[in-house]
């Protein structure tokens, strides 16, 4: 599942969990779905019908903050699911393949330089290693001078 899928089932699921009346609506006697309508979602939070429609259906790319805050504040999200929410509306970009890894944040190479005892080391999104303790750098000497970096489909074969 891409994360456009996942944030249209994510909106959908949060959705369904908000009564009508707890926004004020009436009820209505025949709702084919639970929770809030995509019309009386989108008309809570100043958003076209069309747009948030575009934004479940995961075709609607990079919204602002304004928006997603409307929508959250229409869903009554907590902070972590409002962090959620702007992690699945904008993936963090990634490296193309084969491009260099951009190495490790200094906390992390700090938290590296303290694990003294046992070997550790920092495997990126694309299965990189920017990084690596002293120890993890002798035990897995030949696989990262060999190309561990290369992923899981190079060692496959």
């Amino acid at each position: 599942m891409g994360d456009r899928d996942e944030l249209g089932a994510f909106l959908r699921m949060r959705r369904a969990r908000v009564t009508p009346q707890s926004v004020g609506l009436p009820a209505g006697s025949r709702r084919r779905v639970p929770g809030l309508r995509r019309e009386e979602l989108a008309h809570l939070a100043g958003v076209s019908v069309e747009y948030y429609q575009r934004l479940e259906q995961g075709r609607a790319t990079r919204p602002s903050d304004a928006v997603l805050d409307a929508i959250a504040r229409v869903l009554g999200l907590t902070d972590i699911e409002r962090a959620h929410l702007d992690a699945l509306a904008r993936p963090p970009r990634r490296a193309a393949p084969g491009a260099a890894a951009a190495g490790a944040p200094p906390e992390l190479r700090r938290m590296l330089d303290l694990m003294d005892r046992v070997p550790a080391l920092v495997i990126d999104d694309m299965f990189g290693v920017p990084a690596a303790n002293p120890l993890a750098a002798r035990l897995f000497a030949a696989g990262l001078a060999a190309g561990l970096a290369a992923g899981p489909r190079a060692r496959r074969r």
